[in-house]
């Protein structure tokens, strides 16, 4: 029974549970005398247990100490990792290829060439799709003069990977309409930031302009390409609490400009000629604006006569009418529907409700989790595509797994959404549960020697704070790169912040946000002499978050639960 601190890679961010910790009870946005947020940094005088914040950790000889133990422990089930690595090998297949999205004449696409770690961003010619030959060279360009009908690479991230760290993540890639260019942001993990990159599609190469590496998005500019004329400031927004997102409509009639805060959201279009205010409202609201034909439509879920609302709506600005659909997604409680409906919608101010519009439903996969618009490029497409996430494969797992949903209460009353993907052929180990709290109810499910816990990153003071609670709930956790020290982290944060991480875990200047922040920090809430289930702890230099709060949570851990134990680290090694 061991905690462990050994690098790792980066993985996807997944959280076995949900656990609720007390921010959910006692977080609320905390602001000033004229609406604006206090400070993150002001200075309190209330300190954190009578520690220190590197009180307990303990030196660079015990890490060592501790990832030799690790892989001691770890060692005897060499023959189990590669048995279940070769098993989830086999059901990977070796030309992994992404469905192809038309947009124009071209059909793009991304796949994974075997023995590579990254994919390619690709594309071909939507009319010589019949007769598609090679995954091969060339890198750029068709080969039209031998006969030879060949797909363009467009992006190789395995080579963007050795400009961005090692670490290949694109957040945003668009294409131009003519289209002879791609922009795309890569995160440099080693810089920890996002640089923005234009390619030429007909020679390969990378353009000189536009080009910037933002840690911050606070200036939109229109960048001329070949052009040596410096580059135009269309809006600048230097408050870091202000998000900014641009794109363009679908049809190209308009670009779009969106900023929203905890104060206000705004959605404005076509900037080239001047911002142009579309749309204002009080908070944050999600939005979506599109023009369609002379109309133009945002989908919001902004507050009404101030007051918020759970739903999304759709506004308009009725110019002349047309004929065409729109896909709507709805959600009524835990089910989703997909409908199209015809637009422009009816003339008038009143509301029109959906039934009015005679929806046309279209069949669903069983347990959708979410569905989400697709990327659909091409304006002019008879097709809408869709996403649509659920913990099984359909088509492949169905009939081995069942996915079930519950709604559960945790310990403060707050009703939890809870889904249990399990074997077809397992029962039950009771009847039908009725839920009392998250953690305690899986084990109406499962042995109470199988449930495991599996937090990365922020999610890590879930499973934490679930362990220094109930230290009998879980066998097993594991920890990726978690967040254990909150309260001295926010406090005196040694790594860059944002606002939206105070806005998300709290303000330690506020002395109720200071004292919400102490009730959920793993490393404030460690139970003494209790017997904690085994974990492993994974960390690294260029995370977040620093290694050292995995360490001092581990160094704590053992002091508190395990005072003697210490010495089984080199007793491990010698024997």
């Amino acid at each position: 029974m061991r905690h462990s601190l050994t690098p790792s890679a980066n993985i996807a961010a997944v959280c076995v549970g949900p656990i609720t910790t007390p921010i959910g009870r006692h977080r609320r946005r905390h602001q000033g005398r004229h609406g604006r947020r206090r400070s993150p940094r002001a200075s309190t005088s209330t300190t954190t247990r009578g520690r220190t914040p590197t009180a307990g950790c303990r030196s660079s000889t015990t890490k060592w100490q501790e990832e030799k133990y690790t892989e001691a422990v770890m060692s005897v089930t060499d023959r189990l990792q590669s048995k279940l690595q070769a098993e989830m090998a086999s059901r990977i297949a070796s030309d992994l290829s992404t469905p192809p999205l038309l947009w124009d004449p071209w059909l793009y696409y991304r796949r994974v060439e075997e023995g590579k770690q990254f994919p390619e961003l690709c594309r071909r010619l939507a009319s010589l799709n019949d007769e598609f030959i090679s995954h091969k060279s060339p890198s750029s360009g068709f080969d039209f003069t031998s006969g030879k009908r060949i797909e363009q690479k467009l992006i190789d991230y395995n080579q963007e990977s050795q400009r961005c760290g090692g670490y290949a993540y694109e957040e945003l890639s668009k294409v131009s309409p003519d289209p002879r260019f791609i922009a795309y942001t890569m995160y440099d993990k080693e810089a920890d930031l996002f640089r923005l990159s234009v390619r030429n599609l007909n020679s390969g190469g990378l353009c000189g302009k536009p080009k910037a590496d933002p840690i911050w998005s606070i200036r939109i500019y229109c960048s001329a390409i070949g052009s040596t004329d410096d580059d135009v400031l269309i809006l600048e927004e230097p408050d870091e609490e202000v998000y900014v997102n641009i794109q363009h409509i679908k049809d190209f009639h308009f670009v779009t400009v969106s900023t929203f805060s905890t104060m206000s959201s705004k959605f404005q279009a076509n900037p080239l000629s001047g911002v142009n205010l579309v749309w204002e409202c009080n908070g944050i609201a999600h939005g979506i604006l599109e023009h369609h034909q002379g109309f133009l439509y945002l989908f919001t879920d902004a507050a009404k006569a101030d007051q918020s609302v759970d739903y999304h709506y759709l506004l308009r600005s009725p110019l002349h009418s047309s004929s065409k659909n729109m896909g709507v997604i709805l959600r009524e409680g835990r089910n989703f529907k997909l409908c199209s409906v015809t637009v422009p919608l009816p003339a008038g101010k009143d509301p029109v409700h959906l039934k009015e519009l005679h929806p046309q439903f279209l069949p669903l996969p069983k347990y959708v989790m979410q569905i989400s618009p697709g990327p659909n490029y091409d304006y002019h497409s008879p097709v809408m595509r869709f996403t649509i996430s659920s913990p099984l494969l359909w088509k492949d797992l169905s009939e081995f797994y069942a996915c079930e949903q519950y709604n559960v209460f945790s310990y403060d009353g707050v009703l939890v959404p809870l889904t249990v993907v399990k074997s077809r052929k397992k029962q039950e180990r009771g009847s039908e549960p009725w839920i009392a709290s998250c953690p305690w109810s899986l084990r109406e499910i499962v042995h109470e020697n199988k449930l495991a816990g599996w937090g990365h990153s922020a999610g890590g003071p879930m499973v934490a704070s679930a362990i220094n609670q109930s230290p009998y709930l879980f066998k097993a956790a594991i920890l990726k790169f978690p967040f254990l020290d909150a309260t001295n982290t926010l406090h005196s944060p040694i790594l860059p912040l944002t606002a939206a991480d105070y806005e998300e875990f709290g303000y330690p200047g506020d002395i109720d946000d200071f004292h919400a922040i102490r009730d959920y920090s793993p490393y404030d809430n460690i139970q003494k002499d209790v017997l904690f289930p085994a974990v492993m702890i994974s960390s690294s230099f260029n995370t977040r978050f620093g290694d050292w709060e995995s360490a001092k949570w581990i160094s704590l851990t053992l002091d508190f639960a395990f005072p003697v134990r210490s010495a089984s680290v080199h007793q491990q090694q010698r024997s």
